[in-house]
């Protein structure tokens, strides 16, 4: 019997959220745009499941000037820019996280 390949497969979930801050003189109670916290959008992402080992991710937010903070897996949130790659994924199952803040 010959012997065949074996490829493994990445699988990546994506997820956005939001998140809220406050901004002014230390009250709390002035807030940047209409005082609701942006709305993130995950606008691409890569093939599910895949055999590349890196992966694009694009993404925004329903307000201008957010800023944003990405996750892969268990790391922490850092920020980040959209688009966002990552490289030098192993086989299995990876998480991406995205969050946009009100600035």
């Amino acid at each position: 019997m010959g012997k065949g390949k074996r490829f493994s497969r990445i699988f990546l979930f994506a997820s956005a959220a939001i998140i809220y801050t406050a901004c002014g003189g230390g009250g709390g109670s002035d807030h940047h745009r209409s005082g609701e916290p942006p709305e993130t959008t995950i606008l691409s992402s890569p093939a599910n499941p895949t055999r590349q080992t890196a992966a694009v991710f694009e993404f925004g937010c329903n307000e201008e000037g957010c800023a944003f903070e990405c996750a892969v897996d268990s790391s922490g949130f850092s920020a980040c820019s959209s688009p966002s790659t990552f490289s030098g994924l192993a086989a299995g199952t990876h998480f991406f996280q995205v969050r946009s803040i009100d600035i």
